[in-house]
């Protein structure tokens, strides 16, 4: 009995485990697709910092004539200096936008790893 307590206990927390990893996840991507829609000029504004502007990689000009902005991003404030040091940050963000208006029209996100985007909960 004492077996089958335990497998049902491990089993009932990785269960748990992976939907918190899971909802971290998708918690991120929501509210980065949130900003879709919004002005990329006005989010500047508001979220400026030398720590945000440590993170922006650069703008492409894309054939429809938007521009698409490229930002890494990181867990943990504290992991800055080490990715940096390895030249690559495992979770990297994208925003297309209209140049003229601002309006961000489209988000995309690339990992080097599976759930490397996650909130930070801090």
């Amino acid at each position: 009995m004492k077996n089958a307590t335990f497998k049902i206990f491990t089993m009932s927390f990785a269960l748990l485990f992976l939907t918190g990893c899971y909802n971290v996840h998708q918690i991120w991507i929501d509210s980065y697709q949130s900003k879709v829609g919004q002005n990329i000029y006005e989010l500047r504004k508001r979220y400026s910092s030398p720590s945000n502007a440590y993170l922006k990689r650069g703008e492409v000009l894309l054939p429809n004539g938007n521009i698409e902005e490229a930002s890494d991003y990181v867990f943990h404030k504290s992991d800055y200096k080490f990715y940096e040091k390895n030249g690559k940050y495992p979770c990297r963000y994208f925003y297309e936008y209209e140049p003229k208006s601002g309006l961000i029209v489209g988000f995309r996100f690339e990992e080097d790893y599976k759930h490397a985007c996650v909130v930070s909960g801090a």
